[in-house]
């Protein structure tokens, strides 16, 4: 099991990784927004991502909505994830999501 210093250090490279993922896909405004959004709905920062996943999603489905771009931004972070933390298997598959995703990096760091 990670040590609480462990967990906060991992969850930090797993928001660090989406926010590269998306300013430099996307831009840096498109991550302003989508971060503030998290903040302003959840009141949660980029750092608390990887413990509520789900709630970054919802913060995507809402800004753009459930059609190709939120499906290619999700992508998108999802195959920068894979790489970043060397995740086997195929990024973006059927049934992967943001939330899987960062549980398979959370489990397989104990």
């Amino acid at each position: 099991m990670l040590e609480k210093k462990q967990r906060v250090s991992l969850a930090k490279s797993i928001s660090d990784c989406i926010e590269d993922a998306i300013n430099s896909n996307y831009g840096d405004n498109v991550a302003q927004v989508i971060f503030s959004n998290l903040h302003v709905r959840f009141g949660l920062n980029k750092t608390d991502i990887a413990d509520h996943s789900s709630k970054f999603e919802q913060v995507l489905d809402n800004i753009f909505g459930e059609g190709p771009a939120c499906l290619l931004i999700k992508s998108t972070v999802i195959k920068e994830l894979h790489h970043h933390f060397q995740i086997e298997g195929r990024a973006g598959k059927e049934g992967s999501n943001i939330s899987n995703t960062i549980s398979q990096i959370m489990s397989s760091a104990y």
